[in-house]
């Protein structure tokens, strides 16, 4: 178990909220809970191009890895939910940009779900990505269970469809019914542009990238 304190740019959040999170990062760093108890993530949208911030906080704490996350099409960018091609082509150059700032200051990303598939990278951009990424290649997703207050659980926010989990006996058969119900239809769903020829995805070692793509219900 150990803390991860998502940290966003401070003109995507409230100025107080910014202050005591900085607060909460120096007490952290004073416990010496880095690397041990605690970590610091940070996640890649549209909205945002400059992440100098981030690595403001990688050297003030003297960070050596971070998780990493290109944010799914959710939200404010659920426009991009049928464009899967657009929204990858146009998020790369910012995640280039952002392992090539990685590797300056000496930091690596520990990737989450949320990552580009490595498909979309040329030999030399995979060079730049393999070098300073970990978890690059788990291109398919287990249910975490995400349970919200409400007694609701998904196999994944990003596509979010939410069961009830009073409607099972225990862990076992709930997580079993997000994956046949609801990971591997979103997963035959996800099949667009580069999917339709791939055999990773044929042979699901590959669920083509976010599932919050896929239209399947």
């Amino acid at each position: 178990m150990g803390l991860l304190i998502n940290c966003n740019a401070p003109e995507y959040q409230p100025a107080e909220v910014y202050q005591k999170q900085r607060k909460t990062l120096d007490h952290l760093y004073d416990l010496s809970w880095f690397d041990r108890k605690a970590s610091c993530g940070c996640n890649i949208h549209p909205g945002c191009k400059d992440y100098s911030y981030i690595w403001d906080i990688v050297d003030r704490y003297r960070l050596n890895h971070i998780r990493c996350s290109v944010v799914s099409p959710a939200a404010c960018y659920e426009e991009w939910r049928k464009d899967k091609e657009g929204y990858y082509l146009m998020m790369k150059p910012l995640f280039l940009s952002f392992c090539k700032d990685a590797a300056r200051h000496n930091c690596r990303l520990g990737m989450d779900c949320g990552h580009i598939p490595m498909c979309y990278f040329n030999t030399g951009e995979r060079e730049t990505v393999e070098n300073i990424c970990d978890n690059l290649y788990q291109d398919f997703c287990s249910p975490v269970i995400d349970i919200t207050p409400d007694f609701k659980a998904t196999a994944c926010f990003g596509a979010y469809d939410p069961v009830d989990i009073r409607s099972f006996h225990d862990i076992f058969g709930l997580e079993r019914y997000l994956m046949l119900k609801k990971t591997y239809p979103k997963v035959q769903a996800n099949c667009t542009g580069k999917c339709t020829t791939c055999e990773k995805h044929k042979l699901l070692q590959c669920q083509g990238g976010c599932l919050g793509f896929a239209d399947a219900g």
